[in-house]
């Protein structure tokens, strides 16, 4: 009769079935085992409420009040908790490891594996916790804040593996200061993990220190959260009415304070948002003035927490000499040390940055350095495969194209961030149209055309991606479309002030087909890359500029003298594929000419 009870008391739920039968055990109504009860004496009448929750509540109000301490700090901890956590938080008498023997043989809770305890389920764990008196609760939520920080080391050690753990639990005692900082740190370690939880800790920083009374440190750290908010904006849907709020708030704060970290650091924030809206000029502009704040104040080591940022926006500019240059000025051997968790970013990028200024070995140095590291510590890398397609393009040795390109939109599909979508896209659609496949490069740039669309995610990367697209429609054998999309390309790029992306897009549009009505345009393009690479120092484009010279020179000698300076340049900046091809064609036509003399 008590299973008919219990069944129609459960109504269908074998969570209650459970914990019944736990409590009338418990309780003496039952003996002996589990899938073996018997009844020990008889139920007159139904001793236990009819809820779960309050069948839970039941059990554990029964428990002797050692017990009871321990099962509800262990609450506090989580779903899942270790012995000696517990015993540090609780700080009571008693041995804790054997106090978790008696609570697993009452049925609460078990072990996944030798350290590891577990609440036998979530509900068992939530009733726990909020059986607890709130004062009670924010206090074994400070203790255990506190426990943490010395299990996995301060602030100044980068506890980062702890951090949102720790930020949590000072948020739960409601001590917004320290939540706060634990906010900052959490998000700075998951930049390189989920960039979903970046944005949430910046958030909760934010919140938080908004909460705490004021002091100079806590408008620095107003001034932080507010920053990362706003460096968040290109990768989590945060609007531009929220960046500039963020951002007006941050900047009437550093007024305030007069911190030069806090003013640097929002300066440099916003410069990647305006690079995000894809003012690319603006951006480099305010970055140059943030770091030259850092010189003044006396602070230049403060740079390079910013430096793949500040590479960002002066690689797209074309100042790639120049940002070079600061960076060496404010100490570090970012560049040369041996690559890890501080430099693999940068120097993926700078990777991609002695592409274009025409050293490819040492482009393909860094930049497979870079991978390696991601690769074997598991970060994330997706942008930095594209860089090894870029380096294929300029290099003339397509075939480690196509399975970097491949794997990057992998690791960008596993992100599920628009944002690196967009660029691997791009990548993979370069790396197709590279290997004559040009229907299917063209099928994944369109689906990469609305994520660079103004307002999106990658705005910034439109002339780059318009320029791509229109190779593919060159190779696929669309001229018309090709152009129209070179010439946006041209647009997009001198609008933003994307020099690099400026260069690659005019000498797409010089690869059309060579038709009188063009010609004028033609030695405008000519013209204007020959001044962006002399102001950018990009001298890996100057083959591909002495080929479109060859290829739209009406006099038979000038092209002739353009070619071999074009097979000299690619030889000089590491091309020997190129190099190579054209050397053979030039002994081709020679072999033409001497027989047909």
């Amino acid at each position: 009769e008590i299973a008919a009870v219990v069944a129609a008391r459960a109504a269908g739920n074998p969570y209650f079935v459970e914990e019944a039968i736990l409590a009338l055990a418990q309780d003496g109504w039952l003996a002996g085992r589990p899938r073996a009860w018997r009844l020990a004496r008889r139920v007159e009448e139904w001793p236990l409420p009819d809820s779960v929750q309050a069948l839970l509540a039941a059990r554990i109000d029964r428990l002797p009040e050692r017990l009871r301490g321990r099962l509800q700090t262990a609450a506090v901890i989580g779903q899942e908790f270790d012995a000696a956590l517990l015993d540090s938080v609780t700080g009571a008498a008693g041995d804790a490891e054997q106090d978790v023997v008696e609570l697993e043989e009452l049925g609460f809770v078990r072990h996944r594996d030798a350290d590891t305890v577990a609440f036998c389920h979530p509900l068992l764990q939530e009733v726990a916790y909020r059986g607890q008196l709130e004062s009670h609760r924010r206090a074994v939520h400070a203790r255990l804040a506190q426990a943490l920080v010395a299990r996995y080391g301060g602030p100044d050690a980068r506890a980062q593996e702890g951090a949102l753990r720790i930020a949590h639990h000072w948020q739960q005692a409601q001590e917004w200061a320290q939540a706060g900082q634990w906010n900052l740190i959490a998000a700075r370690w998951a930049a390189a993990q989920d960039l979903a939880i970046t944005g949430d800790q910046f958030r909760r920083a934010l919140a938080n220190y908004d909460r705490a009374p004021d002091s100079p440190a806590m408008h620095r750290g107003r001034i932080a959260a507010r920053s990362g908010l706003i460096r968040m904006a290109q990768f989590a849907p945060i609007s531009e009415a929220e960046v500039e709020q963020a951002y007006a708030e941050a900047r009437a704060l550093a007024a305030a304070c007069g911190d030069a970290d806090c003013e640097a650091e929002l300066m440099m924030s916003y410069g990647t948002e305006l690079m995000h809206r894809g003012q690319v000029d603006a951006a480099a502009g305010i970055h140059d003035q943030a770091m030259q704040l850092c010189f003044d104040r006396g602070v230049p080591a403060l740079i390079n927490r910013f430096r793949l940022a500040v590479l960002l926006s002066f690689n797209a500019a074309g100042r790639l000499r120049r940002i070079v240059e600061i960076l060496d000025a404010a100490g570090g051997d970012w560049r040369v040390r041996t690559v890890d968790e501080d430099n693999y970013l940068s120097r993926g990028f700078y990777g991609l940055m002695l592409c274009w200024l025409g050293r490819l070995d040492d482009a393909a140095r860094h930049i497979d350095a870079a991978l390696d590291y991601a690769q074997r510590e598991r970060r994330a890398a997706s942008w930095m495969y594209v860089n090894r397609v870029d380096l294929a393009m300029l290099s003339g040795d397509f075939a480690p194209a196509l399975p970097a390109a491949m794997r990057g939109l992998e690791e960008a599909e596993r992100l599920g961030n628009p944002y690196f979508r967009a660029i691997a896209l791009r990548g993979y659609g370069l790396a197709l149209t590279l290997n004559g496949r040009h229907a299917e490069a063209l099928e994944a740039l369109r689906e990469a055309a609305p994520l660079v669309a103004k307002g999106a995610f990658a705005h910034q990367f439109e002339a780059n991606q318009l320029a791509t697209q229109a190779l593919a429609l060159l190779g696929a054998g669309n001229a018309a479309q090709a152009d129209a999309l070179a010439r946006a390309a041209c647009t997009s790029a001198r609008h933003s002030g994307s020099r690099i992306w400026e260069i690659v897009a005019q000498l797409t549009w010089l690869r059309l087909p060579v038709v009188p009505e063009r010609s004028a345009d033609a030695g405008a393009a000519i013209a204007r890359i020959t001044e962006l690479i002399g102001f950018t120092g990009a001298e890996g484009f100057r083959p591909w500029l002495h080929l479109a010279q060859a290829r739209w020179a009406t006099d038979p000698a000038v092209g002739r003298d353009a070619r071999a300076r074009a097979e000299a340049a690619f030889a000089a900046i590491g091309a020997q594929g190129y190099a190579q091809r054209l050397a053979q064609r030039r002994a081709q036509r020679a072999a033409t000419m001497r027989e047909s003399a």
